[in-house]
């Protein structure tokens, strides 16, 4: 074997499509594949840049973490046939599964790896597919191992399970360089809203047992992780079905375990806990990624406040439509009135929280009417950040087959009216906090020496640019 090829024989890159949850389960991978000593390449390619634009949501690009650039290497010279590439899939819209085509074919082309391992939501729906282009060399599911995707790749990769079981046993360590990291605590969705295929591709409820997130967490606070983002499919289930990381496969008796914790529970004991040795963690926050406004109830908006020096007074409550005609057309939980009580009370009881959601626009049947009592919805609550999506039928979801096609361009009209009114409730949101006068504590995320600035994100999960050092980064700064 000549020199090149003893050193691709062990190099693996990683690309990922997607959600908060795709990105924790391709770190997982990652930090299972060093310890098992794979080496990966961690420099992004001309590949990925054509593939996706810079500013596109929930890109390749913006979830690859950058860490331990001491294994950079340049792909032209030295990974022209790795071992394994690994590329990570999305479903979430038909233009995400035609990224992830596109890029598999580019990286084949490119890198000519020895090992093309597909999986992730868009592999769960479209298996066959994936498994039919030239170079395609494996094509993963969960469904060997009961919904646990994880197990099933490094399965396949050959890991040794002593080592799988050791690397996944107290969670990540490393989160990139960011300062944030997420942790994901749940798996699975039984909502089935009609424009999505999320429930069909992640149907196996699951929860990341309280001990092992706590282990979990101060492992990152150890390698200087500051923000921790509790993460799931469907956050607000956490609780059903507890099941070990480690776990290979589910069995049956795993499925009928009483659920004996809630999301509400696991905030009230990460408030409070403390370091294995009994110290005082260092400074830290947590922030819950989405949940559905009806799971966000009185008791946990309590806790949150009665801890708000840890937990960040902030709520992702996906509202998608504020008319309640597209939203029972939508198989929304709840009703808009619901949802619009729910934000109030979060407003009562956290006083003054960031309150943000996802909008989708022109679903099907949506008279100009009903979308304008979305922008009336979102005038009242006052949202401090919007994801505006347009409608994007899915094949096999009962949304695909209903009357009343919007027209592309109308849905982008709509897209940019709901966005105009994004940056008042903004601003309005903005000019609140301003009035307090009480300082926001930024966590210092990147340095500038060019202009000597820092860049932060506050609790509010507000961003900003102001003088600061490279000593800087990594810490909070109360502005």
């Amino acid at each position: 074997m000549s020199q090149i090829n003893q050193m691709n024989s062990r190099l693996f890159q990683i690309f990922t499509l997607g959600c908060k949850v795709n990105q924790y389960e391709s770190e997982e991978i990652r930090q299972a594949l060093l310890d098992a000593g794979f080496s990966p390449i961690e420099k992004k390619t001309d590949t990925q840049k054509k593939v996706l634009s810079h500013d596109e949501k929930n890109t390749v690009e913006d979830s690859l973490p950058p860490a331990d650039h001491s294994g950079e290497m340049d792909l032209a010279t030295h990974a022209a046939h790795p071992e394994w590439i690994i590329v990570n899939t999305c479903a979430v819209t038909l233009e995400s599964e035609a990224k992830s085509r596109k890029l598999i074919r580019q990286l084949i082309k490119r890198n000519q790896p020895k090992n093309m391992l597909v999986f992730g939501c868009s592999a769960e729906n479209n298996t066959e597919q994936y498994a039919q282009i030239p170079g395609v060399t494996h094509v993963i599911t969960g469904k060997e191992h009961g919904g646990n995707r994880v197990a099933a790749v490094l399965d396949a990769i050959g890991l040794n399970s002593d080592i799988r079981e050791r690397s996944l046993k107290n969670g990540l360590r490393k989160f990139g360089e960011r300062h944030r990291a997420y942790v994901k605590v749940q798996d699975g969705c039984k909502q089935f809203c009609s424009y999505c295929l999320i429930p069909h591709l992640r149907n196996e409820l699951t929860s990341v047992p309280v001990n092992e997130v706590i282990d979990e967490i101060r492992s990152l606070l150890n390698h200087g992780y500051r923000e921790i983002v509790l993460t799931g499919i469907h956050l607000g289930y956490y609780g059903i079905n507890p099941r070990s990381r480690t776990q290979n496969l589910w069995t049956i008796e795993d499925r009928t375990r009483p659920r004996e914790t809630n999301l509400t529970k696991l905030m009230e004991c990460l408030a409070k806990m403390k370091m294995a040795d009994g110290k005082d963690c260092p400074e830290f926050r947590l922030r819950l990624s989405s949940l559905e406004a009806h799971e966000a109830g009185d008791d946990l908006l309590q806790i949150m406040a009665e801890n708000r020096e840890r937990i960040c007074p902030h709520l992702h409550l996906s509202m998608q439509s504020g008319s309640p005609a597209v939203h029972r057309r939508m198989n929304r939980p709840g009703t808009v009135e619901q949802y619009v009580e729910r934000c109030e009370a979060a407003k009562k009881i956290l006083d003054l929280p960031a309150l943000t959601t996802d909008i989708i626009v022109g679903f099907p049947g949506e008279t100009e009417k009903e979308f304008l009592e979305t922008c009336d919805v979102v005038r009242k609550i006052g949202f401090s950040k919007i994801h505006i999506f347009p409608f994007s039928p899915r094949p096999g979801t009962p949304a695909e087959k209903m009357d009343g096609f919007i027209p592309g361009e109308e849905k982008h009209r709509r897209e940019l009216y709901l966005a105009e009114i994004e940056r008042e409730t903004h601003a309005k949101f903005v000019e609140s906090l301003n009035k307090r006068k009480k300082p926001s504590q930024f966590l210092i995320e990147r340095f500038h020496p060019e202009t000597a600035s820092v860049t932060g994100t506050s609790e509010y999960y507000l961003h900003d640019e102001f003088p600061g050092t490279a000593e800087d980064v990594g810490k909070f700064l109360w502005r």
